[in-house]
This record gives structure tokens, sequence and C-alpha cells, in this order.
């Protein structure tokens, strides 16, 4: 229950999907929405579901049975004093009865599920449908949600700001952008971002056009003297868009009457205060790279290492990617390099066999540095 991404859900055997409202798939599914453990789950917009057809699961138990008994055959060839032709013809039997295990848990793991609201007042609905059977289940699944607008993984600012006039501006002037990551991930009415990095391309669109977009860009606002800092409104593909506690999107009229009211200014007048309390920078000019505009050199580097849990790596390098290398990459310019050390003490000790494998391993993976010792 984190605000990292949308995340698939693979229920087990022993939720099949049936087609029925009271199907064991859809109850489950209700059950992991509303609820994490004991308490209530927050972010409900960020799960989807797969489910297993309940008549698939018959072939595919079928699978396994026969899956495991040619494997077991062919392991106790010896033993069962088989012979060669016999033994041979296990082995084939075996691998013929993996692949099918194979195709078979590709063919019962069909049905997508995930939730929908069409306004916030609704109650939550169930969508549902079949999904092809070729490629992994993550891209098959991913290809359905995309095709029914159930996942974004691009976002306009048009059809952002649309939402957020329907549900969130409430006349505001201002959004935190933590705030509409935080509502994004949250409500199931609101559009499904794939991952944060969406939400960060759709405000670097609106203020990266020619003319203004649906909404400005300010690095921080302040309360103390109503002045925004680091306006941006267009033509501005370089601005450093943040999504942080501080980083607004300023709603359209806000917008529009500080872009009309304000004659184009340099970077370094700063942010001034007008009459509707707000003024900042740009105004059309394109920051000088390295520097905010206003004379101040920025930070040009990131270097960062993080331990990552052997146990399960791949989770925690995919949330490393999200959070942290696609806020890098989507920079213009940015030049971004990435070094996976392995650092393993084995007590026991590392056989021919094993140090064999593990240095050809690494030279195929183009390892730069494989030392054994």
């Amino acid at each position: 229950d984190d605000a990292g991404g949308v995340r698939l859900v693979v229920l087990g055997v022993a939720h099949p999907y049936s087609g029925r409202d009271g199907s064991e798939a859809l109850q489950e599914a209700k059950s992991i929405l509303t609820q994490r453990g004991s308490t209530p789950r927050v972010y409900r917009n960020m799960l989807v579901f797969l489910a297993a057809e309940g008549r698939q699961l018959d072939s595919l138990k079928e699978a396994v049975r026969s899956a495991l008994a040619w494997t077991q055959i062919a392991k106790e060839a010896t033993r069962l004093n088989l012979l060669p032709s016999d033994a041979a013809l296990a082995s084939a039997k075996s691998t013929e009865a993996n692949e099918t295990l194979k195709t078979r848990l590709k063919e019962a793991w069909c049905y997508l599920m995930y939730p929908v609201q069409e306004t916030a007042q609704a109650e939550v609905d169930w969508i549902s449908g079949k999904v092809p059977a070729q490629d992994g289940v993550l891209s098959r699944a991913s290809k359905k949600l995309v095709s029914d607008e159930a996942l974004m993984p691009d976002l306009g600012p048009a059809r952002l700001d649309r939402d957020l006039q329907k549900y969130i501006w409430g006349g505001k002037p201002h959004l935190m952008l933590k705030d509409i990551w935080e509502y994004l991930n949250r409500y199931t009415y609101l559009p499904r971002l794939r991952i944060q990095a969406v939400l960060f391309r759709a405000v670097q669109a609106s203020i990266s056009a020619m003319i203004p977009g649906p909404f400005a860009y300010a690095e921080s606002w302040d309360e103390a003297t109503k002045a925004y800092r680091g306006v941006a409104i267009d033509k501005s593909p370089s601005t450093p868009v943040v999504i942080d506690s501080e980083s607004v999107i300023i709603a359209p009229d806000v917008a529009l009457a500080y872009f009309s009211s304000q004659a184009p200014i340099t970077p370094t007048t700063g942010s001034q205060p007008n009459g509707g309390g707000q003024a900042a920078p740009t105004g059309g000019t394109t920051p000088v790279p390295g520097s905010n505009g206003g004379g101040e050199k920025l930070p040009t580097r990131f270097v960062g290492t993080v331990m990552i849990s052997s146990e399960r790596p791949a989770r925690e390098i995919h949330q490393i990617v999200e959070a942290i290398v696609e806020q890098l990459t989507t920079l213009p310019g940015s030049e971004v390099s990435l070094k996976l050390e392995i650092d393993a003490e084995v007590p026991a000790g590392l056989d021919r066999a094993k140090v064999r494998t593990l240095l050809e391993n690494a030279a195929t993976l183009g390892f730069i540095d494989k030392v054994v010792s």
C-alpha cells in the first residue's frame, strides 16, 4: 500500500474467475482493495487484478500432474531400470509436459479486473475482461489496461486539467503537486497513472508549448509574501519540474490573469507580488542551464548509493528506477549511468563448478569486474 505506481495483484487458484458477480475472484479483489490486513487500504487506485478462469484450472491441474509425473520418471530412470530408449522417451515427455504446463498457465490467468468510479459520489464498479494468452502476464495485462484507458502511460496536460477541474480545483489558486500525486493514487474516479513520471511529463508539457498550457508551474508558494517563486508558464522546456511538498501548479484562470497582466520580464527580476498577490519570473523566457534564472548556481550532479535486500531485489530495484532513475532520465540533456555492485560472502566456500558458472555468466552479462577469492 504505497504510492509507488500501479501494481498487478495475481490471485491464486483458490479464487478463480467464473464470470458471476459473486465469483471468488471478485470477492477477493474487493477485499484486497478495501483492506490491507486489519487496516483500510489507502492507495486504492494503484491496484488491478488478474485471476485464473475457473474452467481453465482443470486443464492446468492436469498439465501439472503430467509434468510432475514425467519429470520424476525421467529423474529416476536408473532406479527404475528403464531401457535407454524408454529413458529418452521419458525425458522427451518431461520436456513436452513442461512446455504444455507453461502454455496452460498463460491460458488460465486470463481475466483482468479493475475498479472504476464514474463520479466521486458513485459506487465503485468493476470492469473485467479477458486478455490474450500470448506474451507475458505483465505485458498482456498492461496492453489491455492501456487500450481500455484504465492505465495511463502518458497523460496530456489538458486531460489532467479536465479531471482536476471536475474534482479538485474547487476555486483554489494553486495545488501542491505532492497532493495531486496523492489524490491520483487514492481515488478510483481519477486517472490511473502508471508511475509518477507520467505526472511529471504532463506538467512539463503544459509549460513547454509556445502558448500557455492549461496550468502554470511554480517551484513554491510563499504564504507570508503571497508570492510564487520560479513560475513557468510557456516556452520553458528546460524548467526542472519537481514533484514535492513545495512545488505547485497554478489554476488556469490565475495563470491566465498573470500572463495577461504581466509584461515579460527577465528571470533576474525575482518574485514580486502584484495586485493579485502573486508574481514570478520567466514570462516565457528560457532559464540558463545550470542556474535557476536568478543567478544562483544549481547543482548539476546526483550520486546515490543504496543497500538492496537479496531476498526481494527485483521489487526494490523497480522502486529505485521509478523513484530516482526516471526522475533523472526525463530531464532534458541528462546523462545517467548505473552501477550494480555485488558483494557475496559464502562461509561454506564455492566449488569449482559454481565458480566457473559465476565467472562465465558475469562475462556473458558484461561485468566490468568479476573476482572470486
